[in-house]
Formats: structure tokens, sequence, C-alpha cells
């Protein structure tokens, strides 16, 4: 196995042909991201003869395209990355030979309403000329005025002659919602991300080796995959290393600094709007909204939210316990949400300490709670034990209180043998005095 050489033949395969869109979709979208190298070479491969029986130099490509050989490795690799080409490598008895599969650019439209390439653009193009961009290509449809009567689909064939129709393949179970957008959402588009940070070379293998770590301040923080490029960066050792510590420092950094800002349209609900539980995914009631907050929002933004409602922040402190407690991996980020309500709105703490949460988290691992949903029935459960418990120590306490009425103490019969013992010392004092006064009138006479 040989390693590339411009001496080097190389086929051409491409099953599409260039149209005006496909070039508008290439200059408008494509082109600030791939640069002007990667965008010629794309142009000059798909314009060159597909015939398979036909192989050309990569010299010969080079001088075409004006690419040095470095130049032309870099391009190729932003066009693989943005799915514009597939590279081939065949390593034949006499020699190594390429083979360059050329595919069809995505429309602008649907480039646009991707959200990470949209994402992705905009670090390039900035957010004023992408949201022009999107008003110019994604035009907003008129609202028409009356009362929709268009015919449906059982208007046609008539809905009791479809019953009776039966399916000849049966519908194959899918996963619900839910767990898909979970899935989608916990995990790094690594070579999206390679592809962004290869000028300053961070390697795939990189990524790969911090991808649990980088996941993990994803989830926390809620970023994405373009505002963990930024940060990686930003925190890069001399040796081309990400820096983690660095980028937990930094987005520690960040949200202290936006303490003041606002939160948007989080409104954390009340503390007696959790009670009961969700029956539908579309909230309609206080309950379903609350448990749609806690699903969706990530710890960091929604604790900030918890306190700007009362008109406090988060502290430094607080980040660094979250950050621990993420790393330890043992709640989901929904039941971590629950926990901040619990002891922020429910228990009324202004702040919350690292010992505690480790405490409680490790509690509710053991009970096994994995959903918001279960967060909420094992706290109402063990508030209705606290009340019965209550109860039964505030009877205990009147039943004592009502046997120490009846049976007096050793000390008030005390006080009442010394009062009678004071009353005939005093009866007897005064017979003797009376005595003594007799006595000595009878002398006088």
């Amino acid at each position: 196995m040989s390693e590339f050489a411009l001496a080097q033949r190389y086929h051409v395969v491409s099953q599409t042909e260039l149209t005006l869109p496909n070039i508008r979709s290439l200059t408008q979208v494509y082109l600030p991201i791939i640069g002007h190298e990667a965008f010629t070479l794309y142009m000059t491969l798909a314009c060159y003869p597909h015939d398979k029986n036909r192989a050309f130099t990569h010299t010969e490509l080079l001088d075409q395209a004006g690419l040095t050989h470095h130049s032309f490795l870099d391009a190729r690799a932003r066009l693989e990355g943005m799915g514009l080409l597939r590279t081939y490598r065949q390593d034949l008895t006499t020699g190594t030979q390429w083979v360059y599969e050329v595919l069809e650019p995505m429309s602008t439209r649907a480039f646009l309403a991707d959200d990470t390439l949209a994402s992705l653009l905009a670090h390039y193009l900035g957010e004023d000329t992408l949201q022009k961009l999107v008003a110019d290509t994604i035009p907003v449809t008129p609202k028409i005025e009356g009362k929709n009567v268009t015919a449906s689909f059982f208007d046609l064939v008539g809905m009791e002659r479809f019953k009776r129709i039966k399916a000849p393949i049966e519908k194959p179970v899918l996963q619900p919602i839910e767990k898909q957008h979970t899935s989608e959402k916990k995990q790094l588009d690594l070579d999206l991300m390679a592809n962004m940070l290869r000028s300053f070379n961070v390697s795939t293998r990189t990524l790969k080796e911090n991808e649990a770590a980088l996941l993990i301040e994803k989830e926390l923080y809620g970023l994405d995959d373009v505002a963990l490029v930024r940060l990686i960066q930003q925190n890069l050792t001399k040796d081309n290393t990400i820096d983690m510590a660095g980028i937990r420092r930094s987005l520690s950094k960040q949200t202290l600094e936006t303490q003041r800002q606002d939160v948007g349209q989080v409104t954390p609900t009340t503390n007696a709007e959790v009670s009961e539980q969700p029956s539908q995914s579309k909230p309609k009631n206080a309950t379903e909204q609350f448990l749609q907050q806690v699903k969706t929002l990530a710890p960091v933004t929604y604790l900030k939210a918890l306190r700007q409602e009362k008109g406090g922040f988060v502290t430094d402190s607080e980040l660094k316990t979250l950050q621990d407690i993420a790393q330890l991996n043992r709640l989901p980020n929904e039941v971590i949400n629950v926990l901040l309500y619990e002891l922020t709105v429910g228990q009324k703490r202004t702040s919350i300490s690292r010992n505690l949460m480790q405490t409680i988290v490790n509690d509710w691992t053991q009970a096994g709670i994995k959903t918001a949903e279960g967060a909420l029935k094992y706290l109402q459960a063990r508030q209705k034990n606290q009340s019965q418990q209550t109860g039964s120590n505030n009877r205990r306490y009147n039943n004592n209180r009502s046997l120490k009425n009846e049976t007096r103490p050793d000390w008030e019969k005390q006080r009442e043998q010394a009062a009678a013992s004071s009353t005939e010392q005093a009866e007897a004092k005064r017979k003797l005095d009376a005595f003594l006064s007799a006595q000595k009138t009878k002398q006088e006479d």
C-alpha cells in the first residue's frame, strides 16, 4: 500500500450533470465553507470526460486546476467532508490508482433547512448574511384568506370502503419520536468537526479520544457541534491536543458573564403545578409544560432560568458541582433538571452544595430513576411517607401530653406539702402568742 503521488493515475465517476440550480447552490452555500480551491477542484472534476476506460494523471489535474500538492489534498478533504466527493484507492499490481466519485450538491433550500449545515454556514457568513440568504431562498408563503373546503382523501375513496381494505404488508413498529430525538442529540458529528478543525491540525483521532468528555459539556450546556468547534479552537495546547479543563473554564466563565441576560421564553412552573403526570406529548397544562422544559433544556440553562425567575444567579461553585455530577454520568439530564427544581423551588434553597447533590444523585441512582416522570413519582412517594410520619408523631405527642396532665408531677406534691407545713407552723405560732399574752395580763392583775 503506497502513499499518494502526483504521478499516480485516477478515474472520474459521476452520475449527474451539473445544472444551473446545482451551480447556484455550490456558489451560495458550499463556496463559503469549502473555499475557492476546493470549489475549483470540484468544477474541474465535474467537467472532465466521464470515461471509465480513460485515466488521467494527477499532474494534469493540478495543472488544470492551478493547485499545488498540498492544496489539492486539502481541497479534496474539504469536498469529502461536505459530501461532494468520494475517494477510492485501488492498490493494483501495476501500482496505485484512484477513483473520484463526484456527487450532486444539495439544493440551497435543502442545505439551509438542515440545522447543522445552516449553523456551519453562519460560522463563515455571519448571522445577518445567513438570514438574508434564507429570506431570499425560502420566501414566506402568503396566507390565503377564507375557509379551507378542500376534499380529503377519505372523501375520495369513501370511509367505509377504505376500512374493508386489508393492508398487504404489516406496518413496522417505529421507535417513539422522543427516543429518536434523544439518540440523535447525544452524539457528535466528528467528520464535520474534524473538517472544521483541519486548519488547526486537530485530527479525527484526537476528537474521538475526547468524544465522551465533549459530549458531556455539549449536553450540560446545550451546545451544538459548531459551538464546540469554536471552544476547541480557543482551547488547544501547543501540541494540538484538546484542553478539556480549559473548555470547562471557558464555559463556566461565559455562563457567569451572561447572568444578567434574559433566558428567553423559559418560565419555570410553580411548585403546585407538578402534581400530575402528562398524558400526551403536546403540552396542554402546566404539568406537561414543566415536563417539556426539563426534557428539552440543558441543566445549566434550566438552573439559570430557575435562579433568574427569583432574581438570583448561578454561582461558580454550582457550575462546578453540575460539571462534577455530569461527569459521573449516573442520571439523565431530565432527571437532573427535576432534582434542580426540587432543590431550588420545592425546598427554596438559594444555593446547592456538592455534597448534597452527590447524596441525592446516589440515592436516585440506586432507586433506578431514569425519566422525569419517574423522578416526580419518587418525590411524591417520599412526600407522602413524610406526611404520614409527621401525622403519627403529632398523634403520639398529643397522647403523651394528655397523660402528663392526668398524672401530676412530684414537684407539685412537694409544693403542696411545703405549703401545708407552713400553715400549721403559723397557726401554732399564733396560738403560742395568744397564750403568752394571756399569761402576761394575769400577772399584771
